[in-house]
């Protein structure tokens, strides 16, 4: 349809855990992984990719975000169409 569609992922719990999308200017995903950093304390990773026409090239992005278990921004990057790494 005009807006396109999309499926959301949620765990057990009903805690979000990744999304995709597409309509007709691009596409992407989202992916939520709760893990530990190096020295065992809880993190929340976040990494995704969206993709769209620019006229007509097609252009990329893809990010990898971390958090603190109550949504604190600690690090990420994001690399762009050019692939320059940003962050």
């Amino acid at each position: 349809d005009d807006y396109g569609s999309g499926t959301f992922y949620m765990d057990a719990n009903y805690n979000w855990v990744g999304d995709t999308w597409s309509n007709d200017w691009g596409s992407g995903f989202s992916v939520e992984l709760k893990t530990f950093d190096g020295d065992g304390k809880a993190i929340v990773k976040r990494v995704g990719e969206n993709t769209w026409l620019e006229g007509d090239q097609k252009e990329t992005n893809s990010y990898t975000e971390t958090f603190d278990t109550s949504g604190k921004y600690l690090e990420g990057t994001e690399i762009n169409s050019f692939g320059e790494t940003i962050g």
